[in-house]
């Protein structure tokens, strides 16, 4: 049997792509106010366009913010999270992302979990439609 073994300094210092991102729920900032974000350690943010409501996804400066930001965090090798809160499930954007892609609707996700004793079996009725 493999015994696990702790690197300390994996501990303490991370890899990125295993750092915590945070949720800028406020909207996108100027580049240089998320270095601050990096030095508390990091490994990339998730962002939205800033701004509410169904207009803000119309708002030329506030996508050019966002842009700003994804070239910010690429240039610096962390991860983004994109979202948007115009709609559910986020990531329609207020129907933006359907427009001529209708096939990008998200349709649904289902989790089931159940604790089995060993030897038993178990049935489950799946619902209709693709099961992925």
């Amino acid at each position: 049997m493999q015994q696990n073994t702790l690197d300390w300094q994996q501990f303490v210092d991370p890899p990125r792509e295993v750092r915590p991102l945070p949720i800028l729920h406020a909207g996108i900032h100027a580049p240089e106010d998320l270095d601050a974000q990096v030095a508390r350690g990091v490994g990339g943010v998730v962002i939205n366009v800033g701004g509410r409501g169904p207009e803000y996804l119309h708002s030329t400066e506030e996508w050019e913010r966002l842009r700003q930001v994804i070239g910010w965090a690429v240039e610096r090798g962390l991860r983004l999270w994109l979202y948007d809160e115009c709609g559910y499930p986020s990531g329609n954007a207020g129907s933006w992302v359907l427009e001529g892609h209708p096939e990008y609707q998200a349709e649904g996700v289902e989790y089931h979990e159940q604790v089995c004793v060993a030897g038993t079996s178990l049935e489950w009725e799946l619902p209709a439609g693709e099961l992925v």
